[in-house]
């Protein structure tokens, strides 16, 4: 596919069986968000530490070293990203739990709260 414009994280991932990405905070969260396992190739900044937290909170397996990945190896990891039912069940877990915050009335609500004060 030949994308001509961006298309929003919430309109794609949704569709998605699993989510490969860099790791940014946002893209980590969009994929939660939806409830999908994700498998992260961190560059730099707080991108190790996100593919770190969605290891540890078994929504997808460790990261994959770009620069270092074998062809061997990246076929495992996807194999086990949309293979292992328990990256799917935490997280459509905790894509529902995220779903449910109801974080943008919550937001709205704390920022108007400062104009009552």
């Amino acid at each position: 596919y030949l994308m001509q414009h961006p298309i929003p994280h919430f309109l794609i991932f949704p569709h998605c069986d699993a989510v490969i990405h860099h790791g940014g905070s946002g893209t980590t969260h969009s994929a939660a968000r939806a409830g999908k396992p994700q498998l992260i190739t961190p560059l730099i900044i707080d991108q190790p530490y996100w593919a770190y937290r969605v290891s540890q909170s078994g929504l997808g397996p460790e990261r994959v070293k770009i620069s270092k990945v074998t062809e061997q190896e990246l076929d495992r990891k996807i194999g086990d990203l949309v293979s292992n039912p328990l990256y799917k069940e935490n997280a459509a877990a905790l894509g529902e739990q995220i779903r449910k915050e109801g974080g943008i009335a919550n937001l709205c609500d704390y920022i108007e709260s400062f104009s009552r004060e």
